[in-house]
């Protein structure tokens, strides 16, 4: 995954936190503050069926007491076909299973 601020402008390697519809919680392992709050941004992900890159503009861009800055994404108009994908990706693997001896 990673998150770039424009062209020729990557932001340190990142980690993927949380991810909704509407936006993600990113981590940058990174001394320097990487973006400003309402800044665009491109993410990038790497998924089974190839890269899924999305615009996003930061809401947020906080440092953690564990020293790495946290980015909050949010995505601007996603593509119907990226929107899919993006769909598949954040939706859980099927409902849940009901444990042996309760009533379905």
């Amino acid at each position: 995954m990673s998150v770039t601020k424009g062209p020729g402008s990557p932001c340190p390697p990142s980690e993927t936190i949380d991810i909704g519809r509407h936006g993600m919680l990113v981590r940058l392992a990174t001394a320097a503050q990487p973006v400003c709050v309402g800044e665009k941004v491109l993410v990038s992900l790497e998924l089974e069926d190839g890269a899924l890159h999305l615009l996003g503009r930061t809401t947020r861009c906080l440092r953690g007491v564990d020293d790495h800055w946290y980015l909050a994404v949010e995505f601007d108009e996603v593509e119907p076909m990226d929107r899919s994908r993006l769909d598949r990706l954040i939706e859980p693997a099927g409902p849940l299973p009901v444990p042996l001896g309760e009533p379905r």
